[in-house]
């Protein structure tokens, strides 16, 4: 015990501050194990100094001192009072209540640097008095070390700001997702707050297993999430970060409505005029449950910040051929399609519709971004097939639900873009008790299933009431080549190549025709169940039925979807009462129809390589790591030495 006051007497200004240090950035951290620990750690360094000290008040090596012993506590007590006063004063930025912070943590700082430089000034005085014969030479060296204390605290300032300026980040622990230059650069260039709220779980907190319905895996990445998501504030300071665990409250809330863990909103305020159906904020979702998802992560968040970040698209809805958008008690009828347009509202998508009042049919409004042909019952005429077809081949966005009960089927369409399949009404069934209705699990990969293919969480229900059937179809005149004669990968824009000269590369051209691919398919074992009792009869085929058509011209970027049935999207559709996701199908598909060509570049590739991030809990562990394991431990081994190096010497006075 003697031992160990003479040592605080000496270091217990250290002891302070790397106590101090400690205690402070570890109160932010109070609710995970490690901040506990560390916070603990730091009160008893605190603690020491003052509690050995006391023990003994007749202490005569300590006579004279006392006045700058209570002085410096005092002062430290100080500091840990306006610390705690500052922690519970909350406000918004230019208000008292921020001002107040401000000038607290003025008092705070001041009050921890004065009690810390007294008391190191005090423990060397200390030890110059004890190594040292004669008052003026003790007095010299006191003033000596405590200008040098001084002036190690201004450099010790000036590399923190210099360090502030150039804002580096190094962190100990490495991580295997970042986002790559291209992502930052975007990233950095959105303008206006974003807010990113992240649902992930915590492996020290207590959660009902019965009632969870976080996947085992999401544990294991949940760090590799929390880290890569950290980068963003950093990237762009208008972007907030908020984590938090649907495990341990109930987040069922009109605020972000149902969500689980494993789910990241991101949203922003609306900019510009806002309508009086629309809601404040436009939100986009993006999903991780599993370290394959990891992979998507980057592309899926950037893709996720440019649709808040951007301007309102505009969705034109024709409603003069029996569409369902005018009909009558549309918020109570299964068969409406309300739930469907306050979804695009929802995701910042303005809505107009085109009736006979406004002039349609007619040519497509230049600012439509998309167009929905939302389950037409009676047949397009001569006009409107002319003006979606002009607008299809001029780089339009088409969504087409297709109506089974209606007497539109689109093969002039389909035979105008050269569409290998045709419209066929038939019942599908792929469950013996629910004829006609298909539960499917199973995507093709394409940018508007992404999201469905997803830890095996994924559920579409679909009516099973007509499919595509594929069939052979001659190429137009206007999409057979220019010249037949000409080789396929000579540009005729590129110059000849000179006698001895290798010819110039040219970058290719798109083709300019429109290519098909099916997205979404019926489940397998699916029978075309023509007596309508949900099983294979003798004369009944079965197998997968093409569902949903992804129509693309790589030239002019066009982008048509076909559905064979509206009702997996009406009201009944997507208020039905299962784990599935039609919802994200139809957000997807206006997604990838309007999203910018920018994001459409990222590419979706696995990391391979290692990258140093830094999160606020790392940050804590490598300050805790630097400014008190490091000093501290190097203060003890230097202390062990110095104390055996002196009990060695005294060993062999004591021989000689």
């Amino acid at each position: 015990m003697m031992q160990m006051r003479e040592t605080i007497k000496r270091v217990g200004g250290w002891t302070l501050l790397a106590g101090g240090i400690t205690t402070f950035l570890a109160y932010n951290y109070l609710d995970s194990g490690t901040g506990i620990f560390l916070f603990s750690v730091g009160l008893l360094l605190l603690l020491v100094d003052p509690v050995l000290l006391l023990l003994d008040r007749k202490d005569s090596t300590l006579e004279g001192r006392w006045n700058t012993l209570y002085l410096c506590w005092g002062l430290l007590a100080s500091a840990i009072v306006f610390y705690l006063i500052r922690d519970q004063i909350h406000g918004e930025e230019d208000s008292i209540a921020a001002r107040m912070r401000l000038f607290l943590l003025i008092l705070f700082l001041f009050s921890f640097a004065g009690a810390i430089i007294l008391r190191i000034s005090a423990g060397l005085e200390y030890s110059s008095r004890a190594s040292l014969s004669g008052q003026q030479s003790r007095e010299k060296n006191a003033v000596h070390a405590s200008l040098a204390v001084l002036a190690a605290l201004a450099l010790f300032s000036a590399l923190n700001y210099l360090a502030a300026v150039r804002n580096p980040t190094l962190d100990f622990s490495p991580g295997f997702f970042s986002y790559s230059d291209d992502s930052r650069q975007i990233i950095s260039s959105l303008d206006g707050k974003v807010e990113v709220h992240a649902f992930l779980p915590v492996k020290q907190a207590i959660r009902n297993k019965a009632t969870s319905s976080t996947l085992p895996e999401l544990f294991l990445i949940a760090e590799d999430v929390r880290v890569m998501l950290q980068q963003l504030p950093n990237i762009n300071s208008k972007i907030t970060l908020e984590f938090h665990n649907a495990d341990l409250a109930d987040f069922q809330s009109e605020e972000f409505g149902r969500v689980s863990n494993g789910t990241i909103i991101i949203r922003a305020l609306k900019k510009g005029d806002v309508e009086s159906e629309d809601l404040p904020y436009v939100d986009r979702r993006v999903y991780v449950f599993t370290r394959k998802d990891m992979e998507r992560l980057e592309r899926e968040s950037v893709r996720a910040l440019l649709q808040v970040s951007s301007p309102p698209r505009m969705v034109y809805f024709p409603a003069a051929n029996g569409e369902r958008v005018g009909l009558t008690k549309a918020a109570v009828n299964p068969h409406a399609l309300e739930t469907f347009r306050e979804l695009l509202r929802y995701y910042n998508y303005r809505i107009r519709d085109l009736g006979a009042g406004s002039e349609w049919p007619g040519p497509i409004p230049d600012d439509a971004d998309a167009v929905v042909l939302a389950g037409p019952s009676v047949e397009y005429g001569e006009d409107a097939r002319e003006a979606l077809l002009a607008y299809a081949k001029k780089g339009g966005r088409l969504m087409i639900l297709m109506d089974p009960a209606g007497k539109e089927d689109f093969e002039w369409l389909f035979e105008a873009l050269n569409v290998p399949y045709k419209y066929e009404r038939s019942l599908l069934s792929n469950n013996p008790r629910k004829p006609g209705e298909l539960f499917i699990q199973q995507f093709e990969k394409h940018r508007m299933t992404e999201n469905l293919n997803l830890a095996g969480r994924a559920a579409i229900v679909y009516a099973g009431s007509a499919y595509f059937e594929e069939t052979k179809r001659e190429k137009s005149e206007e999409e057979m080549p220019v010249n037949e004669e000409a080789s396929p990968n000579q540009n005729p824009a590129t110059p000849a190549a000179e006698p001895g000269q290798e010819a110039p590369v040219a970058e290719q051209p798109k083709p300019d025709q429109f290519q098909t691919q099916v997205f979404l398919y019926s489940p397998f074992g699916t029978v075309l169940d023509k007596n309508r009792n949900g099983k294979q009869d003798p004369g009944e085929s079965s197998g997968r039925f093409p569902l949903g058509l992804a129509i693309e011209n790589p030239a002019t970027d066009a982008r048509i979807a076909v559905y064979s049935d509206i009702a997996w999207i009406s009201e009944l559709g997507l208020r039905y009462q299962a784990d599935h996701r039609n919802p994200i199908l139809a957000a997807d598909t206006l997604f990838w129809m309007t999203e910018s060509q920018i994001a459409a570049a990222l590419p979706a590739e696995p990391r391979k390589d290692r990258s140093i991030q830094i999160t606020e809990e790392l940050k804590l562990r490598n300050l805790i790591l630097g400014m008190v394991v490091f000093p501290v431990g190097l203060s003890l081994i230097l202390g062990l030495a110095l104390y055996f190096y002196r009990r060695n010497r005294r060993f062999e006075g004591t021989n000689s």
